[in-house]
């Protein structure tokens, strides 16, 4: 379990410890709340109405979002794999929110501008994987050129062909 001293939580907050211990009981509980916290301030897909604007403003977030420091902490710590409870909060997060990117993706498609054939989970894979490569491995965060060559790429990829 990542090292989460209820004493430390509870002198950083200004509060009693026992304070920290009624609300959680465990280093999981209190994890699961912080992460549950965190997660709510996190970007919501996008409604647009228009799949290059949608492509658009979900990337421009992601790229705010995975550069910053929370965030990237979150995302090496599940990338050593030695904190399952904690990967398992996080990814536990990410499936609760994964049905309004599906829903993205799904209304580009009602709207005739995304190919039927399209998966939306590998779609969203493909907005979200360099974004979150670019700040991780990288190091650093993803530039305004690459952002647009990315989102550029994106919607290239999924959209339906012009009709000749």
């Amino acid at each position: 379990m990542v090292e989460l001293p209820a004493a430390e939580v509870a002198d950083r907050s200004g509060v009693n410890r026992a304070t920290v211990y009624r609300w959680w009981p465990t280093p999981a509980d209190l994890l699961a709340d912080a992460v549950a916290f965190h997660w709510d301030y996190r970007i919501d897909a996008p409604d647009t109405g228009s799949w290059e604007g949608d492509v658009r403003s979900a990337m421009t977030e992601a790229v705010a979002l995975v550069d910053e420091p929370v965030e990237r902490a979150i995302m090496a710590a599940m990338a050593t794999g030695r904190y399952p409870e904690f990967n398992a909060v996080v990814t536990d997060a990410w499936t609760k929110s994964l049905p309004q990117w599906v829903g993205m993706v799904e209304r580009a498609v009602d709207r005739g501008e995304v190919r039927p054939e399209v998966d939306p989970i590998s779609v969203v894979n493909l907005m979200l994987a360099p974004l979150i490569a670019t700040s991780l491995l990288g190091r650093r965060g993803t530039s305004l050129q690459d952002l647009e060559m990315l989102i550029e790429l994106v919607y290239r990829a999924t959209a339906t062909p012009p009709e000749r």
